[in-house]
C-alpha cells in the first residue's frame, strides 16, 4: 500500500474465548487511561475459537476488527506453542500490517494500562521498539539454536512491541520469524520472544529501547507499580491469581457486569500473593525499595547464569 494511503496506527491483540476477560480489562484500561493513544487508532484482534456473543460484548468496549488467526504450519507435537496457544505467534502478523499502517503497536492481553502511553509512538526511529526485562536472551531457549547468535545479551520482552514504517523489509522479518519458529520449535521455551530476539541479530537492527514504565512486571520490574504506565503480568504470576491490584479488578467487575466471561481457572500461589503484597508496601518506602531491587537483581543474575550455562552447554563445542 502506498505511504500516502496508509493509516496512522493500529493497536493489535490476540485472544481466544477463555482469555476474553483479560482482553476486556486491557481494552477498558487502554480506553480510560490512554485516550490520546486511542484517538484515531484502529484495533485489530486476532482470534481462535471465540464465540460471536463474546465478540459482541467486547465491541461494546471499543470498535474491534476481529480476524481469524491461522498458523501457517502445524503446531501438533510442538509443546511450547500449544502450551501458550498458537495465538502467541499472532504477533508476527504485525509485520504484514505495516503494509496498511505507518505504526503497529502489539500489546499482550495480560496488561493493565494505568496512564497515558501515547509517548510510546515516539520510539520509532529504528522501526522496532521493545523494552528490556531482567533476563538474558538465553532464557528463551531450552537449548541453543545451531546458528551463532549471542544468547548472553539482555533480553527484549515481546509483550509490548512497536513497529513502524522505518523498519527495512518487514516481509523478510515475517518470513524469518515463521520459518525459524517452525524449524527450531523444539528448542524454544518462549517461542515468539526467542525468535524476535535472534531476528534483531539476524537483521543487525538495534531496536529503540522502551522505558521500563511502558512494560513493567508487577512482581519484578524496577519501576514501582504505582509509577508504571503499563503493567504487564508476563509469566505465571497474573493479576487474577498472584498480583491482585484493585484497579485490575475494578475493570474486571465492569466486564462481568456486561455479561462477559469470567476467569474459569484460578491457580493461586499463596506465598507469591503474600510476597506481592509486601512488595507493594516496600514501593512507598524509598530505602526498603532500593534494598528490594538490589536483591531482586542479584536473584536474576544468579538465575540468568544458571539458565545460560544450561542452554549454552555444548554449544561452543559444536
Amino acid at each position: 500500500m502506498d505511504g500516502e494511503t496508509q493509516k496512522n496506527l493500529v493497536i493489535v491483540f490476540a485472544c481466544d474465548e477463555a482469555s476474553s476477560f483479560a482482553l476486556a480489562v486491557a481494552l477498558m484500561s487502554l480506553k480510560k487511561n490512554s485516550p490520546s493513544l486511542c484517538r484515531g487508532a484502529d484495533i485489530v484482534v486476532y482470534t481462535q475459537d471465540m464465540r460471536a456473543q463474546t465478540k459482541e460484548t467486547l465491541q461494546n468496549i471499543s470498535k474491534i476488527d476481529f480476524r481469524d488467526f491461522i498458523l501457517p504450519f502445524s503446531s501438533g507435537g510442538i509443546k511450547t506453542i500449544t502450551l501458550y496457544t498458537e495465538l502467541t505467534l499472532a504477533r508476527y502478523k504485525c509485520f504484514e500490517l505495516l503494509q496498511s499502517y505507518k505504526k503497529v503497536l502489539w500489546l499482550d492481553i495480560d496488561i493493565l494500562i494505568s496512564s497515558e502511553i501515547a509517548d510510546i509512538l515516539s520510539y520509532d526511529k529504528s522501526g522496532i521498539a521493545l523494552a528490556h526485562d531482567l533476563n538474558l536472551v538465553a532464557s528463551n531457549f531450552f537449548k541453543a539454536p545451531p546458528q551463532e547468535y549471542d544468547l548472553t545479551r539482555q533480553n527484549f520482552n515481546a509483550g509490548v512491541m512497536l513497529l513502524t514504517q522505518n523498519l527495512p523489509d518487514p516481509a523478510a522479518w515475517a518470513d524469518f520469524c515463521w520459518r525459524t519458529t517452525q524449524s527450531t520449535a523444539a528448542l524454544l521455551r518462549w517461542p515468539d520472544q526467542a525468535v524476535l530476539n535472534i531476528a534483531l541479530q539476524h537483521f543487525n537492527v538495534q531496536p529503540a529501547v522502551l522505558p521500563a514504565a511502558f512494560n513493567a512486571h508487577p512482581f519484578s520490574a524496577p519501576v514501582p507499580c504505582y509509577k508504571a504506565a503499563l503493567l504487564h503480568a508476563m509469566g505465571r504470576h497474573k493479576f487474577w491469581t498472584d498480583c491482585p491490584l484493585p484497579q485490575w479488578f475494578w475493570f474486571y467487575a465492569q466486564w462481568l457486569a456486561m455479561g462477559g466471561r469470567p476467569v474459569m481457572i484460578q491457580k493461586r500461589d499463596a506465598p507469591a500473593r503474600l510476597i506481592f503484597k509486601i512488595k507493594i508496601l516496600l514501593e512507598k518506602a524509598p530505602i526498603l525499595w532500593l534494598v528490594f531491587n538490589f536483591f531482586n537483581k542479584r536473584r536474576f543474575k544468579k538465575l540468568n547464569k544458571k539458565v545460560s550455562n544450561q542452554v549454552l552447554r555444548g554449544h561452543n563445542g559444536r
